[in-house]
């Protein structure tokens, strides 16, 4: 990215991969490849290796030009598939809701 412009945050969607002869975890979409920047949310995204993710993030460029994106939050995309163990993309007030919700399921 050039000098003098600010990153942008961008949500996207594609596929988690991680290639073999280079180390990292990608993001592949129909028009990019993401590097997905190794910190803890990363790398927690690299569990959900062949899945189809929606991520947003801020976006910038290395020194090659390539994209590189700082995930933010990111949700595995269900395509009617089996429900993963965890959901990763969820808000604070979401993950409440959901624990109010089981709340007042076990009371009934």
């Amino acid at each position: 990215m050039p000098k003098g412009k600010a990153a942008k945050e961008v949500t996207i969607t594609g596929f988690v991969t991680e290639l073999e002869d280079e180390e990292g975890i990608f993001i592949t979409t129909d028009e990019d490849e993401y590097m997905v920047k190794p910190d803890a949310i990363g790398k927690r995204l690299a569990r959900f290796g062949d899945q189809e993710v929606e991520a947003t993030g801020v976006v910038t460029r290395d020194e090659d030009g390539n994209n590189v994106i700082q995930v933010l939050d990111f949700d595995v995309i269900d395509l009617g598939g089996e429900e993963d163990e965890e959901e990763p993309g969820l808000r604070e007030e979401e993950e409440d809701s959901l624990r109010d919700d089981e709340d007042e399921d076990e009371r009934y």
